[in-house]
């Protein structure tokens, strides 16, 4: 089994168990469907830590974080 967590300073946000290895495009629909919509720095939910991992390192990922960065601290 394979865990995603995420985390806050307040504690779990949720967390996504997997049964087997976690692949990329499953990575990149935890991050579409329960990353919520980040703040830009240093606002609430600013900052995303990944590791090494392999499946951190695609294409499409950054383009989901970038996508998601500073889209919901806007000035209405």
């Amino acid at each position: 089994y394979m865990i995603l967590p995420l985390l806050s300073i307040d504690g779990y946000l949720m967390c996504e168990v997997f049964e087997g290895s976690v692949t990329g495009k499953m990575f990149e629909k935890f991050l579409l469907t329960d990353v919520p919509v980040m703040c830009l720095y240093p606002g609430p939910c600013s900052v995303l830590i990944l590791d090494n991992c392999a499946i951190h390192h695609g294409l499409a990922v950054w383009d989901i974080i970038e996508g998601k960065a500073g889209m919901s601290c806007l000035p209405k």
